[in-house]
């Protein structure tokens, strides 16, 4: 089983993939692709929450 990650680890991880998946997003709206861009961007923040919530383990 794996080991689970601390708060700050927890935060460093959402911060990462929100800045991934945002400039993806970002990328994406900035070449009129608005809709998908939108899309991923509010994934990427669903993202960051899920990881931020704590683990139940």
């Amino acid at each position: 089983m794996n080991k689970p990650l601390s708060p700050a680890n927890r935060a460093l991880s959402a911060i990462w993939e929100g800045l991934v998946l945002g400039g993806i997003g970002a990328a994406l709206i900035r070449n009129d692709w608005r809709f998908l861009g939108v899309c991923v961007i509010l994934a990427a923040v669903g993202l960051a929450v899920w990881i931020l919530l704590p683990s139940e383990d």
